[in-house]
């Protein structure tokens, strides 16, 4: 068997070299990646936890294109699904909307999301009578404000929905509608309106 040359020598140590130094840089890269993520993160679970916990939902619906009016109440539980970034909250109870088997049966699905990039939020809610909707919003002291612009019925419907910090476990929420133009909507009468009051 053959010996290797001084030259061979110091190829085979500028190749460790420069495979060592390309993985230092990788675990580098990927050290602060994660110092990034961490403090993306540190910067959207603070306001968000004011949601944690199980509610009491209490609502008064008027007339509206989403349906008739009445009352919606029920529980609300609201729980990290990837803490300080996704946020979901499941709702149950009664309401004046549905059809068939889900007439007058509520159920909810709200998802909220802090995007770090943006430093807003982004709320998705489904429920069973085959609504969906996105809206963005973000929090000033201690209300929160999400809007958004959909096709409905043929109309494009500016809605806006915010939710106001009341201490000691208190939310009240107020949701309008315009199909006049994002002007008119902080003009226009609530859709819907009530209280929130945190029971666990």
């Amino acid at each position: 068997m053959g010996t290797l040359s001084k030259s061979d020598s110091v190829k085979g140590m500028l190749f460790i070299a420069v495979v060592g130094l390309l993985a230092l840089a990788a675990s580098t890269a990927a050290a602060q990646q994660q110092e990034k993520h961490q403090a993306m993160v540190q910067g959207g679970d603070t306001r968000l936890n004011y949601f944690l916990g199980t509610w009491k939902i209490d609502r008064t619906l008027q007339p509206s294109i989403y349906g008739p009016g009445g009352k919606a109440e029920g529980t609300m539980k609201c729980d990290w699904a990837i803490k300080g970034l996704v946020m979901t909250c499941t709702s149950e109870g009664t309401w004046p909307f549905g059809q068939g088997d889900t007439k007058g049966k509520m159920q909810v699905l709200q998802v909220i999301e802090y995007r770090p990039a943006t430093k807003n939020y982004s709320l998705f809610t489904f429920d069973n009578s085959g609504d969906a909707e996105s809206m963005i919003g973000n929090v000033e002291g201690d209300t929160w404000t999400f809007r958004s612009a959909e096709k409905v019925q043929g109309k494009t419907v500016n809605a806006m929905w915010t939710f106001k910090e009341e201490g000691k476990g208190g939310l009240s929420t107020r949701f309008k509608v315009s199909t006049e133009g994002v002007t008119a909507l902080r003009a226009a009468k609530p859709v819907a309106e009530g209280r929130n009051q945190k029971i666990e």
